[in-house]
């Protein structure tokens, strides 16, 4: 993830998944996935790439809230708060992260390294409160492992 808009890398992108309309959710994901987030640069690139209006990308880019319409951190930190890991202590765990990194979710920290997000049921109900640093899961997590991990991290 670089946060960083770039028009050939899109190209490759809608050609692997075809300009579709059906496509739009697949291709915005992988354009995340290597651009950071979907920058409004992107989203008028792929208007004209697969010939839907803005506004209808933008929609679903807006709808879904897997997807980010504004730089974030370098390294993302998920908490799951579904309903198994939110009566296991998930609200609390977000809580104390949110004041360990001295950020609201969504954004990014200060430093640009994590931007910590609450996300819903991730299957991980067996070993919650889960938290996934970018793609590694942990748990069950206390408060004190989750910023032991966060910390080893740094």
């Amino acid at each position: 993830m670089t946060n960083h808009f770039d028009e050939k890398e899109i190209e490759a992108i809608v050609k692997k998944f075809g300009a579709k309309e059906d496509a739009l959710i697949s291709i915005l994901q992988e354009v995340q996935r290597k651009q950071g987030f979907l920058s409004e640069q992107t989203v008028l690139c792929l208007s004209g790439k697969l010939n839907l209006p803005a506004g209808q990308i933008y929609g679903v880019a807006s709808y879904y809230k897997v997807f980010r319409t504004e730089p974030g951190g370098r390294e993302e930190i998920k908490v799951c708060d579904g309903t198994s890991c939110h009566l296991k202590g998930a609200g609390e765990l977000i809580a104390r992260l949110k004041r360990e990194l001295k950020v609201e979710e969504g954004e990014p920290t200060e430093d640009q390294r994590y931007t910590l997000e609450k996300v819903r049921c991730q299957g991980y109900c067996q070993i919650g409160p889960a938290l996934k640093i970018n793609e590694a899961v942990h748990g069950p997590v206390t408060q004190e492992k989750a910023i032991k991990l966060i910390k080893e991290q740094r």
